[in-house]
């Protein structure tokens, strides 16, 4: 599967967000708005200088959206990392279909723009052991994440041989660390996982990660889905080494998370060479730090 951004289903501007603002949060209709940009899911814009409105943009979108509008007032007061727990969640209208949300702005910037410090690593697991205890019996279901590697075999070496042709990065390496992780038994006990921890969804200032963004894919799924990040943020393995060592990985999972590091590795890259520049960097850095594993 080539992953390529999918189209708007609804028309979404400044005025609309100016409206739905006007209708149903008057109190904060004086604030000035402003696109900051549209990813796969939603819009999003900055409302004044304390917020951000997200507008799905798709159907499945809204579904996403209403994970977090659920689940983030649950697990802000739990986690050593800020998350964006909606301030306000606004309705459909006759003007637009999706419940929205309104969200805390975070200084900073996107962590594929700005690295955080090897130190964070540390932060970020400590945030990863709280998250992953949290009871997910009534996590929401996620056909994508909640799933073992073995179902995404076909796809990533797929997508592995695609990438042969264009880049040098899939390496013999890359390859047995992906055969290892294929074959591993699937975890049996799930926790609760962000399930979409990429760079992109982390917001650093000053080298410290000052919050976890975009929560669309939490579900109930294998901690290793959510570990793959830190072949995504820190370079040196010593770091990742001792990361894993304080999360309490276990050799199994240790190859889950590369299993998993690659298929995000190889996606961003993929999708990125095509259209983002932004995601074929993360691609291309993680697939380097795995080469070094």
């Amino acid at each position: 599967m080539i992953y390529t951004e999918p189209k708007a289903e609804v028309d979404i501007n400044e005025d609309l967000v100016h409206n739905l603002i006007v209708s149903q949060f008057p109190e904060l209709s004086g604030s000035a708005i402003a696109l900051l940009g549209s990813g796969w899911d939603n819009e999003s814009y900055r409302l004044g200088s304390e917020y951000i409105v997200r507008m799905p943009r798709r159907v499945s979108a809204s579904k996403l959206l209403q994970n977090e509008i659920t689940w983030l007032p649950k697990l802000k007061p739990l986690l050593p990392i800020d998350i964006p727990a909606p301030v306000r969640v606004g309705v459909p209208d006759r003007n637009y279909p999706f419940c929205w949300s309104i969200v805390p702005w975070f200084e900073g910037m996107a962590a594929d723009r700005m690295l955080p410090n090897e130190t964070e690593a540390f932060r970020v697991i400590r945030f990863l052991k709280q998250l992953h205890s949290y009871n997910a019996e009534q996590a929401p279901g996620n056909r994508y994440r909640d799933v073992p590697l073995s179902d995404k075999a076909a796809d990533v070496e797929a997508r592995m041989q695609r990438l042969k042709l264009k880049t040098g990065l899939i390496t013999p390496e890359i390859e047995v660390g992906w055969c290892e992780a294929v074959v591993e038994p699937d975890v049996q006990e799930r926790c609760l996982i962000h399930g979409d921890l990429h760079p992109g969804n982390m917001i650093v200032q000053n080298g410290h990660v000052e919050a976890i963004i975009d929560w669309g894919d939490i579900t109930s799924g294998d901690p290793a889905t959510d570990l793959a990040c830190l072949w995504m943020l820190f370079e040196r393995e010593e770091v990742r080494k001792e990361a894993l060592k304080l999360y309490g990985a276990s050799e199994s999972m240790t190859k889950r998370s590369i299993g998993w590091a690659i298929f995000f590795g190889t996606m961003l890259l993929e999708s990125g060479l095509d259209s983002n520049p932004g995601h074929a960097r993360v691609g291309e850095f993680t697939l380097k730090n795995l080469n070094g594993k």
